[in-house]
């Protein structure tokens, strides 16, 4: 589970354990043994899916996705763990989070290229989000300088990424975990924490019903990257 600081800790302590994110792969756990698939070694690199997801670098995942296609096909069988159509409804997801339009144009001539037309419905719905400016539930905690420090807005921005992060896997149960824990973070400013209970109401809100099916093993995955 991802290590942050406790709701005690001061705001810079260096007892703090450091946490784990895609650009501190240090602090991640391994990978989980029942997510490799030993035919697949070399071929796909689930740290880099771990990062691309900790990161929303859409265009990584889409390359993954490439690599796990041309995989299976060269195999003649599916991945034991990781599901083709499950990665690029994660990458789409991301796309429309982060609107991102050279991504968008990235996987569309990629799933052109290994002739996939499973997902034409989901790319034609998702192009008309890249050109919409995402509505904000909040305007931000505009916090004052005086009133925080750079530790705090650096752990602030971290909350942040955990609830995008967990919001395009579609981890509703991490989300409200995240409510009460944010909560308890001392070095929080009490208008960060409001802002951060917004975040986490609009992802919810924004949550498919159920689960998606393709996504479970990309949750075991990139879970430790945003739990707290």
């Amino acid at each position: 589970m991802l290590a942050l600081p406790s709701p005690a800790a001061e705001p810079g302590d260096p007892k703090s354990p450091p946490s784990a994110t895609a650009a501190n792969p240090a602090a991640l756990p391994a990978i989980p043994p029942d997510l490799i698939d030993p035919a697949f070694a070399g071929k796909i690199d689930l740290a880099e899916i771990r990062r691309a997801i900790g990161a929303l670098d859409a265009q990584s995942l889409t390359a993954q996705a490439e690599k796990l296609l041309l995989a299976q096909r060269e195999l003649g069988r599916k991945h034991k763990s990781l599901d083709f159509n499950g990665l690029i409804d994660l990458t789409l997801r991301v796309i429309a989070e982060k609107r991102d339009q050279d991504a968008f144009a990235v996987l569309e001539k990629t799933l052109a290229r290994l002739s996939v037309g499973d997902f034409d419905a989901k790319l034609a719905a998702t192009r008309p989000l890249l050109e919409t400016t995402r509505k904000l539930p909040s305007p931000g905690p505009n916090v004052p300088l005086s009133e925080t420090n750079s530790n705090a807005i650096l752990h602030y921005n971290q909350c942040c990424n955990q609830i995008k992060t967990a919001k395009v896997i579609g981890d509703r149960k991490a989300l409200d975990v995240m409510k009460k824990a944010f909560q308890g973070f001392a070095d929080l400013h009490p208008k960060q924490k409001l802002h951060l209970l917004a975040l986490i109401d609009d992802a919810i809100a924004a949550l498919p019903p159920e689960f998606p099916a393709g996504a479970v093993a990309l949750r075991e995955l990139s879970a430790p990257l945003y739990m707290p």
